[in-house]
């Protein structure tokens, strides 16, 4: 007997496959579940942040970025359902047991990047609600004494850090509420963004919206990447849920089309509102385009003697919103470092999520408001390639079928594969080349891209693809990896 079995026959097994009797999620289920995923407040932040494209433009790539994003959110989910594994688990099979750490860090660090925004934008929505709750007049009479008294200065912090706190005690708490505190939220934001759908189209002539020209330092092809990143930051959690799809049909579809229709309508929203926001103050910086401010700036179009508890009510939900995102994101964060380290209290590793979010949030509140465009393309930079391997490995080498794994199949896998390392190690050059080239040139010495900030995601995926598949064939005729470290899995 193996190790591994022998450890698994101690009921000492660290991975084992989901029980059938518990993949009972049917399609309809799984759309269900990721069309409410995609009912937050960074997908609407995230349309305004296109809006550079202009209306008909940015819808038309909402649509074709969604879709390929989409495909690999499906395809990750299928594998969950297969090998009734979480994602971080199965990129074992692509990085081996020791290099699939890499993608495992890389995901602890976006959720604590997004925790660290979903602070600031609760931070914002607060501030924002305070303009709507406060008369003018006293208002006028309490501000310069808060700014006198210093008061006023440590109103953001206070709030980010309160707002952390409790946030992080909810996820220490474990997952006992976060189902039923989600679907809420969610269903609040959805009418939220009815209404805002409504109020933007009542009071701007969707004729006036599509003149609306936004000036940003942004080229077409580079927002079709910043439309992908937003589908593939969502990778890394796909298999997570996939796994409890009853079969592999249910599992890619209800998955691809659930997100699709949600993040889809999400992001038109949040170009309409950017779009409209622009036409009433022009000149406003890109990144201002933020979530409650469009929301508030929405709902005050409908006018009317309810117009200012319909705001404060839409405010409210957005904060809402927000907080229940910032525990889910702090409690993901803590899941994904068990697979770095097993034997790790999950609400200690909650703890330091939340903390180290808290801190990232106050030290650089402003440049990281300011560069959510970036940390998205950043997000792109990394998983793309990564998932890259990931599926050329699944879809090519292992022919698109995986048969349920566990410790003993797992510790046949390599500690690390070159080859994977060295394709994502090409993949992220080439993402960070498209979208930065100036840094690109300047640090790592390539030649400028053939036009400022193209974008890159579909070349960085292909080549990566490419690069993989070619490095494990030219490894297999050298006789380093047998072509029984696919079979194993093969159903």
């Amino acid at each position: 007997m193996g190790e591994a079995a022998a450890a698994e026959a101690r009921g000492e097994a660290r991975f084992r496959p989901l029980a059938e009797n518990r993949r009972t999620l049917s399609g309809l289920d799984l759309a269900l579940l990721w069309f409410g995923a995609a009912i937050v407040v960074d997908e609407i932040w995230s349309g305004a942040q296109i809006v550079s494209s202009g209306l008909f433009m940015a819808v038309l790539i909402i649509l074709v970025g969604r879709f390929l994003s989409n495909l690999l959110l499906g395809a990750v989910s299928r594998m969950g359902q297969e090998a009734g594994q979480p994602t971080m688990v199965l990129t074992r099979l692509s990085f081996g047991n020791l290099g699939s750490y890499l993608p495992a860090v890389a995901n602890i660090l976006q959720l604590i990047g997004w925790t660290s925004y979903m602070l600031i934008i609760a931070c914002r929505a607060t501030r924002e609600l305070g303009v709507f709750i406060v008369p003018p007049e006293v208002a006028e009479r309490i501000t310069p004494w808060l700014i006198q008294g210093g008061v006023e200065s440590y109103f953001d912090p206070g709030v980010m850090v309160l707002t952390g706190l409790l946030t992080t005690a909810w996820a220490m708490g474990g997952e006992r509420f976060w189902h039923w505190a989600q679907r809420i939220a969610g269903a609040l934001l959805f009418v939220v963004t009815l209404v805002m759908t409504y109020a933007i189209l009542k009071s701007v002539p969707l004729g006036e919206i599509a003149q609306v020209r936004v000036e940003a330092d942004r080229g077409l092809m580079l927002n079709f990447d910043f439309v992908v990143a937003m589908g593939i930051s969502w990778v890394p959690l796909a298999a997570d849920y996939g796994r409890f799809a009853r079969s592999r049909r249910a599992s890619f579809w209800g998955t691809h089309l659930g997100y699709f229709a949600g993040s889809v309508w999400m992001y038109v929203v949040g170009v309409l509102g950017g779009l409209a926001f622009a036409l009433k103050n022009p000149g406003t910086p890109i990144y201002e385009f933020e979530p409650a401010r469009l929301v508030a700036h929405s709902l005050e179009q409908l006018g009317g003697p309810h117009a200012l508890k319909i705001v404060v009510v839409g405010l409210t939900l957005v904060l809402i919103s927000t907080l229940t995102t910032t525990f889910l994101d702090i409690y993901s964060a803590a899941v994904s470092s068990l697979n770095l380290w097993p034997k790790l209290s999950e609400r200690w590793l909650s703890f330091w999520a939340g903390m180290l979010g808290i801190v990232l949030a106050l030290w650089f509140a402003p440049s990281l408001f300011a560069g959510y465009f970036d940390f998205l393309l950043m997000i792109n930079s990394v998983f793309l390639p990564i998932f890259a391997v990931v599926l050329t490995d699944y879809l090519i080498l292992r022919r698109g079928k995986l048969a349920p794994l566990g410790d003993a199949e797992l510790s046949r896998l390599p500690r690390v594969s070159g080859a994977a390392v060295i394709a994502f190690v090409v993949g992220l050059l080439i993402s960070v080349w498209g979208q930065s080239p100036s840094w690109a040139h300047t640090l790592l010495g390539l030649p400028a891209w053939p036009e400022w900030k193209t974008g890159s995601a579909i070349p960085s995926f292909i080549i990566t693809a490419l690069v993989y598949l070619g490095l494990v064939r030219l490894m297999e005729r050298r006789g380093k990896r047998g072509k029984e470290t696919y079979e194993m899995e093969v159903s």
